[in-house]
């Protein structure tokens, strides 16, 4: 059996810092400095165990097409 830790949700170091850059996102119209901090965040959190909320809200980007009139 896998030790407890393993089992919760992690914080990502960077967590604070990649949602003020993601509301950022959810707020501004596509660019394409917006499209590669989409990425990079993507890359980032790419099977990472935690920070779920971030996770949900860059599929919802991807999904929506970056368009802040589909964000909210």
């Amino acid at each position: 059996m896998p030790p407890e830790n393993s089992l919760k949700d992690q914080r990502h170091p960077q967590q604070d810092r990649d949602r003020n850059t993601l509301n950022r996102l959810l707020r501004e119209e596509p660019n394409a400095l917006n499209w590669a901090e989409l990425a990079r965040l993507r890359i980032r959190y790419a099977g990472f165990p935690g920070s779920r909320d971030i996770q949900k809200d860059l599929d919802k980007l991807l999904e929506n097409g970056m368009s802040p009139k589909t964000n909210f």
